[in-house]
């Protein structure tokens, strides 16, 4: 008797189970189960007349859904099923390039031969090759694998003019760097579009330190330029990347090489830039109230820190750019305190004056910074 309860028993919840099935839709069956990898569920989403290239609400198809989430036995069971290898997301990536992600390697080899022109750039202007480049850390042997199979790694991108090259010194990978070299990359390519910025540029920015080294080894030039003559050096002290310019100098980098308006690195690591931090009017170490406070802080530092080894490296102090602007009137513009008292300790003159003819005083009190304005008059500055 007590057999046949229990067998009643599972019977029982195996109805309810099937009931629970046959309500859910054969969409979510198929979503669900290429989210967690469950190849028998596929089958049976098909057996319920499941499109096997439906979307989610995100506009990804569930063979999408499985190479995102590195299921290798659930995107095997949707090829079978008829699934469309280059359907893509409404950002226009494919599987392949959600599958190199997760980095799995069985999954891309799987994916690779149904994936069409492997150099073919998705929406947004990437290639499977530039995608693996990007990732931290990066998987050697995927990017291996889209070389041996025709990636070009000398192709640049659709959205910011970058080759392979460019997003390994952002991805601060020496190893991805030596083995483009290797097969043919040049670590001297440059943006063909507004910017002109070289792979040396890019790891000057991000202060990819590993990438530095690894590009000045194969042979990058420590003085290239870009569109506007800035330098690498000039682009570190600009973004604060004090491990880039250690190796910038050590390597013979010019301290004061100018850009086309005359700015120098040391100009660059003083001045109030907006597209770091952020819209007009004093920084953080003013003592005003700054959204991303903590942030502009950190920079600030690392910014003041570049300074001061441009200074050590014998960086001019009272070198102008083509206004007559000196460190001293950038800082000033820029509300840094620090570095303006930094540059006074330094040797800046306060009795310089720019082309219109102001001193540093006049800045600040146009300004209307009291505290640089009082800094300024300790160190001897006169309004007279």
């Amino acid at each position: 008797m007590h057999r046949i309860k229990k067998i009643i028993l599972v019977a029982v919840i195996f109805v309810c189970a099937l009931v629970l099935i046959f309500k859910m839709s054969s969409k979510t069956l198929l979503f669900m189960a290429a989210e967690r990898g469950l190849p028998e569920i596929i089958s049976l989403g098909r057996l319920l007349g499941a499109n096997i290239d439906t979307r989610n609400e995100k506009g990804e198809t569930p063979l999408l859904v499985a190479a995102k989430e590195g299921n290798g036995n659930a995107v095997a069971s949707l090829i079978r099923a008829g699934a469309n290898p280059l359907a893509c997301s409404s950002r226009g990536s494919t599987s392949l390039i959600y599958a190199i992600s997760p980095g799995n390697f069985n999954i891309v080899q799987m994916l690779l031969p149904l994936s069409g022109d492997i150099n073919k750039r998705s929406e947004n202007g990437t290639t499977a090759l530039h995608w693996a480049s990007s990732l931290t850390p990066v998987h050697m042997d995927i990017v291996s694998l889209l070389v041996d199979n025709g990636a070009d790694v000398t192709m640049k991108d659709g959205r910011q003019d970058w080759d392979s090259m460019m997003y390994a010194a952002e991805a601060d990978s020496a190893e991805l760097i030596d083995y483009l070299v290797a097969h043919g990359a040049d670590v001297n390519s440059q943006q063909t579009g507004k910017n002109k910025q070289s792979p040396l540029h890019t790891a000057a920015r991000h202060d990819s330190s590993a990438a530095t080294e690894a590009l000045l080894r194969c042979g990058a030039k420590v003085e290239i330029r870009d569109v506007v003559e800035r330098t690498p050096l000039l682009i570190a002290a600009k973004y604060g990347s004090t491990r880039v310019i250690t190796i910038l100098l050590a390597k013979g980098a010019e301290v004061n090489a100018k850009m086309l308006d005359d700015s120098t690195p040391l100009i660059a690591s003083v001045g109030w830039w907006q597209d770091i931090d952020g819209p007009g009017g004093p920084s953080a170490d003013s003592g005003q109230d700054n959204s991303n406070d903590s942030a502009k802080k950190k920079l600030a530092e690392k910014r003041l820190h570049c300074s001061q080894m441009l200074l050590d490296a014998g960086a001019d102090v009272n070198c102008a750019d083509q206004n007559g602007n000196t460190a001293l009137f950038a800082a000033i513009w820029a509300g840094k305190i620090n570095a303006v008292e930094l540059l006074l300790t330094q040797g800046a003159s306060i009795h310089f004056k720019n082309l219109k003819d102001q001193s540093p005083l006049a800045i600040a009190i146009e300004a209307g910074d009291k505290k640089i304005i009082d800094i300024l008059i300790q160190f001897g500055a006169s309004s007279s």
